[in-house]
């Protein structure tokens, strides 16, 4: 009768072996969920960049098609506005063209923007030799021009080590991301 109750009485308790591989399963299954996180993050990262330069695109137009006036002045910008992207930078800028030869002087930044941490223009078409695109809107319509051309489309590239994001600006104005 002894006998049976110390049998009893072992097989209700936990084993050091059976904690551990608990331990172990659950710093598995938690290890694998953060890093999934983590991807997933980075990822939300760069399509947040992509759609916000996609609204800085939509901005620069409507402020051509509005004929929106220079800050502080009483005459509306005879060359649009537009924005500039360089390669390799994290960086880009709208500009009013106050002298109509369709890109991007020294002294006619109206903002500076950046992308988000860890992303980067990694690609553009087409270059000019400087590893520049200028998109200028011109008012009222707007007309568009790519690096002083109103029939190529720009694209730009932008992404962080292992993924990237396509935007797309036509010869029509259209703007989008492309998967």
């Amino acid at each position: 009768m002894i006998k049976d109750d110390l049998s009893q009485t072992d097989s209700m308790g936990i084993s050091l072996i059976e904690v551990l591989i608990t331990i172990s399963m659950v710093t598995i299954l938690l290890g694998v969920a953060f890093w999934g996180y983590r991807e997933r993050s980075m990822e939300l990262v760069l399509k947040h960049s992509a759609l916000e330069l996609v609204a800085n695109l939509e901005q620069t137009r409507e402020m051509a098609m509005s004929a929106r006036m220079v800050t502080g002045g009483t005459e509306r910008p005879a060359g649009g506005y537009g924005i500039r992207f360089e390669k390799d930078s994290q960086n880009y800028i709208i500009f009013i063209d106050n002298n109509t030869d369709k890109d991007y002087d020294a002294g006619e930044e109206i903002q500076a923007l950046s992308l988000k941490q860890g992303i980067s223009i990694k690609l553009l078409s087409p270059l000019d030799p400087n590893d520049v695109v200028d998109v200028v809107f011109i008012p009222p319509s707007p007309d568009v021009y790519i690096n002083g051309s109103d029939t190529d489309s720009a694209e730009i590239t932008i992404g962080d080590l292992s993924r990237t994001e396509k935007i797309i600006v036509n010869p029509a104005g259209l703007i989008l991301i492309e998967n």
